[in-house]
Order: structure tokens, then C-alpha cells, then sequence
């Protein structure tokens, strides 16, 4: 999302069923790309505080869990989003097998360089809202699930960046056994390209649209100490047209594609704290056809290997993080190949059951 999270006030009472969120944003973001097929650095930390009377600096807290049921599992510590307050927490709504949770936030942010630019800065304040409805099943076994969202960010003084983002998902897992289990969902969103991405159009009179129609399907086996889990996913990305700022249309249909990801993981479990893993992931974009335009074939094959540690230690820490190589491979000649250090990391430090800070990275192509 183009807009930052933040700070929250929620509130409700017990038999309210939607609820109400006051969203104050911040947000560190630094983008480091060249151009769209060229390597970048994504950085992101949220400092989230919680109290019963509302006010939110971030996002996460957590009381401890008395025991882990397995050597994976990862909630000693349990986000103050997520948390249960019975004094505040609508009840959701029954509908059949279904229980229904809708909610609404509403929030105010600002941004310093609105254009992401490095010069000529310009400022602004926007306020969001932001109805969602979330739905899952309450079978012991297996389970189902969807969500559809609705996300407006409306600029008091440039109107022509307030976009509104749409989503929607459903999903499902199945339990084979207590050992293996697979998990699948359909996806489909509106989103609009932030100005601080590293391909955004400078010169554009308003973001670019993409649109996003997917599937993704994965499975997991364990056993004691021992874990396997692997993904494949297919999605679809279609851009739009633009209009500048100088008047012509750009067109985007270069950067429409078809992208598919498989990832593996193989992890083992020193402890019921610490897991080592080790990852591998290939990642193919197939490009729709070259343009006069845009005579580059820009299709590419990237393989990624990684490996890390997954954890979450008595020290207030949580975090899974991963360093490696990655490769892609043009087929288009004249495009060199795009190698060198790969890294995804998010870790979460619970300061105080009132405070977590979260801070995550990456370095992708």
C-alpha cells in the first residue's frame, strides 16, 4: 500500500459488530533500483506501542504462551493487534459454518516528498479509510477462509495522487494428516505503484494501476525436529497507460507479464527456540511481447539459494532471517545477467508487553 501504517486508537463496545480504527502513519521506506529489472534494497521498521485506552505508536506485544506445542511453532509472543480484548473485540458474526469479522479504519498521515523526488520536494496530509470483511470457518479440521478490502488514501492538497486499492482473497487448507497439510488461495487486487518504487514513473500525472489476478498453492511436512515446505505461485500483472504530466499518454503495456515463483525450504530444529534452514527459489517472468517502443525482451529466469534461521528466543526476540546469492538470467542478449547478494530478514524485538518494534529487509532483482 502506498500509505504508511501507524499509530491506532480502536474502540468499541463488546456488542458493537464493526470496528473502528484511528490510524496515525509513519513509516521508514528507502528504495535503492535503478531501473525495473535491476537489483534493490528494501528496507521497512514500525514501532508499535498498545494501551487499553487506544493509542497505538506502531504495532505488536505480546503475553507469553505457557508451552509450544512443536519445535516450529512461533507465538510465545502474540501482537497487540491480535490479542484478545473482550472489553473492546466485537463479537464476529455467525453465518453458517462462517464466522464473519468486518472492521474499519480510519487514519491520518503526511508525507514529506509526495513524489519520492530528489528535488523540489512537495508535502502533504491524506486520510484513509479502510473496510475490510474477513470470513473463516470453524471446522475442528481443515478450514476455509476469504477477505475483501477496501483501502481510499485521499490528499488534502494534490488530488490527483488520492487512489483507491481493492482486494480480495480466498483460501483453504487441508489437514491429511498431523504431519502433512497443504494450503491453496485465488487472489485478485487493484493496487496503484507507489511513487517511491524504484520502476515509478517520474513524470507521471497520476500513479500507474496495476492489476493483479493469482493463485498460489503450497504444502508442509513435518516431523519432530525436522520440517519441509515448499509454494508455487502464478500470478498475473497488467499495468495501464499513464498520462503526463506534459500531456501524451506512456504506455505500460511493456510491463505487463506472467510470473511464476517456487520456493522450498528444508528447516531443522536445534530447539523449541531456533530452527536453520536452508531455502531455494526460482522465479520466472515471462513478458508480454516486445513493442517498437520497447524492443527489449525482457523475460528472465532468477534462481535464488538462501540459508537462515527462524526463531524466537526468551530474549524478547522473533525473527526469521535469510542471506544467499541470486541470479537472473535475459533472454534478451543485450541485457546483462543480474547476480550477487540476496538477504530477506524480518525480526520483532518485544520490548515491553506495551511496546514491539519491527524491522524488516530485503535485497531482490
Amino acid at each position: 500500500m502506498p500509505a504508511p501504517e501507524g499509530a491506532c486508537i480502536r474502540g468499541g463496545m463488546a456488542a458493537q459488530r464493526i470496528r473502528i480504527r484511528l490510524l496515525v502513519v509513519l513509516r521508514l521506506h528507502t528504495v535503492d533500483g535503478h531501473n525495473s529489472f535491476r537489483s534493490g534494497f528494501r528496507m521497512k521498521l514500525s514501532i508499535f506501542a498498545y494501551g487499553t485506552t487506544g493509542l497505538i505508536i506502531s504495532s505488536l506485544i505480546a503475553p507469553m504462551a505457557d508451552a509450544q506445542e512443536s519445535y516450529f511453532d512461533r507465538d510465545r509472543y502474540t501482537a497487540a493487534n491480535e490479542r484478545a480484548q473482550p472489553e473492546f473485540d466485537p463479537e464476529p458474526l455467525k453465518a453458517g459454518a462462517f464466522e464473519l469479522s468486518p472492521s474499519l479504519e480510519l487514519g491520518i498521515g503526511s508525507t514529506s516528498n509526495l513524489f519520492a523526488s530528489g528535488s523540489g520536494e512537495v508535502s502533504d496530509t491524506l486520510l484513509i479509510a479502510a473496510p475490510t470483511v474477513r470470513g473463516e470457518t470453524t471446522w475442528s479440521r481443515h478450514g476455509l477462509n476469504f477477505a475483501a478490502n477496501v483501502r481510499h488514501n485521499e490528499f488534502s492538497d494534490v488530488s490527483s495522487e488520492s487512489v483507491t486499492n481493492l482486494g480480495a482473497v480466498v483460501g483453504g487448507t487441508l489437514d491429511v494428516s498431523s504431519s502433512v497439510s497443504f494450503v491453496g488461495e485465488v487472489r485478485a487486487d487493484q493496487t496503484f505503484e507507489p511513487r517511491a518504487a524504484a520502476a515509478s514513473v517520474p513524470d507521471a500525472a497520476e500513479p500507474v494501476e496495476v492489476d493483479r489476478l493469482g493463485t498460489e498453492i503450497g504444502g508442509t511436512y513435518q516431523n519432530g525436529r525436522v520440517q519441509f515446505t515448499g509454494t508455487v505461485s502464478v500470478d498475473r500483472f497488467d499495468y495501464f497507460d499513464v498520462p503526463l504530466n506534459a500531456g501524451p499518454i506512456l504506455d505500460q503495456d511493456f510491463r505487463d507479464r506472467d510470473q511464476t515463483e517456487i520456493k522450498a525450504r528444508a528447516s531443522w530444529a536445534v530447539n523449541r527456540d531456533l530452527a536453520m534452514f536452508v531455502e531455494a527459489g526460482q522465479i520466472d517472468r515471462d513478458y508480454d511481447a516486445p513493442t517498437l517502443l520497447n524492443p527489449l525482451n525482457r523475460d528472465s529466469t532468477g534462481d535464488i539459494i538462501r540459508i537462515g534461521a527462524n526463531f524466537e528466543l526468551p530474549v524478547l526476540l522473533r525473527g526469521d532471517v535469510a542471506i544467499g546469492h541470486q541470479s537472473f538470467d535475459f533472454k534478451d542478449p543485450t541485457l546483462p545477467t543480474v547476480d550477487g547478494f540476496s538477504v530477506e530478514a524480518r525480526v520483532q524485538w518485544f520490548i515491553t508487553q506495551l511496546l514491539t518494534i519491527t524491522g524488516s529487509g530485503s535485497r531482490t532483482v
